[in-house]
């Protein structure tokens, strides 16, 4: 299902920082992320993770790599975090996609 959502559409590239470039592109291009629980996601909210999931997975292991490259102390901070969102993948669960992404940016918050 194509989704109707009138959200940003830009690719994930690392500008400044990877967490953070990742968490401001999520905030821009899914931000009922941010806006609403994942209870109250519209159906339109759920074509949009499941059009675009595939992207959200490579930029969430981009992150990855780059902290798993620079040996980063953050490698085992986020390894839950990274875990849920490749699961959720895997199975198509685009619900538990949007709570794994909203519990990302909480961590990164919070990092």
């Amino acid at each position: 299902m194509k989704s109707k959502n009138k959200t940003s559409r830009t690719p994930f590239e690392v500008k400044w920082h990877h967490r953070h470039d990742l968490r401001k592109w999520l905030e821009e291009n899914f931000p009922f992320l941010r806006e609403k629980s994942f209870l109250n996601y519209s159906s339109e909210d759920y074509a949009l993770l499941e059009e675009r999931a595939e992207e959200i997975v490579n930029a969430c292991a981009l992150v990855e790599r780059i902290d798993i490259r620079a040996r980063s102390d953050y490698v085992d901070y986020y390894a839950d975090d990274w875990k849920k969102i490749k699961k959720a993948y895997a199975d198509k669960d685009y619900r538990a996609l949007g709570d794994a992404l909203a519990e990302l940016l909480i961590s990164i918050d919070c990092q």
